[in-house]
């Protein structure tokens, strides 16, 4: 006990009682509770407590069952790998199937397992995971000028999507007032074989550089690109790329001259 109440960890619930169930003594017997005493000390069952003769721990649960990740391409999330090997944290059945049973994500999902790497970030269960390889864009880096010259890049999805995807592009950065993005500015990709809309349907894209009557030399700018309509999970996780915008002077600036020299 600890000041004439029964030891716990945290919440109350997690006292002796709870740490005697399902072997957690080995898994959680070091955590530190009221008075700053863990479990192994403060709990018969764990091998701790007061006088008596202390409890033997129960054995291991036998390890979990493999669940097998999805594969790309399903729509959803992939669990990390370490090494070619599922990720786990300490022994091999406190892996990505475990941390998903009764809540474990927001209690443990913080402890670090193979790679350094937490369940938050390893696991789908816990927000965490690897997105899809889904998208493609012919190229991401652009270049236009001050004349009005313009630049182009096609994007399309590598695979059909459950439900229609939007794709939302945006001028960003400091350089923002040097370019724009010609129509359109929102992609739609529709399952199935729609002609102009479907998913394999390769889009082109182009922007176009901006005067500004400033002597400024070659000004970079970007579009950002996010997904702001899909059911497709796994599509609303994967990545995107920045694509930057090189806009050439043509007001004779110092960085000008420069970039017609080279």
């Amino acid at each position: 006990t600890v000041g004439g109440e029964a030891w716990f960890v945290q919440k109350r619930e997690f006292d002796c009682a709870w740490f005697e169930r399902d072997g957690k003594c080995d898994r959680f017997g070091s955590l530190a509770g009221a008075g700053a005493i863990n479990a192994k000390d403060a709990c018969c069952a764990c091998g701790g407590g007061g006088a008596g003769v202390p409890k033997p721990p129960p054995p291991p649960p036998p390890p979990a069952a493999p669940v097998p990740a999805p594969a790309p391409g399903s729509g959803q999330c992939v669990d990390r790998t370490v090494g070619g090997e599922a990720w786990f944290v300490q022994k091999r059945e406190f892996d990505c199937a475990w941390f998903e049973r009764d809540g474990k994500c927001d209690r443990f999902g913080s402890l670090a397992g193979a790679g350094a790497i937490n369940a938050k970030d390893a696991c789908c269960a816990c927000g965490g995971g690897t997105p899809e390889d889904v998208w493609f864009f012919s190229k991401t880096e652009l270049c236009t000028d001050e004349n009005g010259g313009r630049d182009t890049f096609v994007v399309r999805l590598k695979r059909e999507p459950l439900s229609s995807v939007t794709l939302h592009m945006r001028v960003t950065g400091r350089g923002k007032s040097e370019g724009v993005i010609l129509r359109p500015v929102r992609l739609v990709f529709r399952p199935g074989r729609d002609a102009r809309l479907g998913w394999s349907v390769p889009r082109t894209v182009t922007v176009m550089g901006k005067d500004d009557r400033k002597r400024d030399g070659t000004q970079s700018w970007n579009i950002a690109l996010s997904v702001v309509r899909t059911r497709d999970a796994g599509i609303a996780r994967a990545a995107l790329p920045v694509i930057t915008v090189r806009n050439t002077d043509n007001d004779g600036g110092k960085r000008a001259k420069k970039a017609k020299k080279a």
